[in-house]
């Protein structure tokens, strides 16, 4: 049996954002906290080389920069992004309607 793995890899900004957002603490710990966070989550949406992770309360948008590995960008709280992701959802949907 042949599984596809995916390998994350976290950027500065989300390390950054995460110890500014979620919990003040080192880089080292930011990191390993982002990359526990997204192999527990979910892909919400995964368009071309863009793909976005839910993961709790936690939302991770990730660039793939080469075969089955992704960089996560950054490390936003789900609140931050639900208004925009139903935005887009109900301008999909009513342009398909028409």
């Amino acid at each position: 049996m042949v599984f596809n793995y995916v390998t994350y890899i976290s950027s500065e900004h989300a390390e950054l954002r995460y110890m500014e957002r979620i919990e003040p603490c080192s880089r080292e710990e930011a990191k390993q906290a982002i990359l526990e966070t997204v192999q527990n989550g979910f892909v919400l949406i995964d368009i071309q080389e863009h793909r976005y992770i839910k993961s709790s309360n936690l939302f991770f948008p990730c660039v793939k920069i080469s075969e089955n590995i992704y960089k996560i960008k950054s490390v936003l709280t789900w609140d931050m992004v639900e208004h925009r992701l139903q935005s887009a959802v109900d301008n999909y949907v009513f342009t398909d309607l028409y």
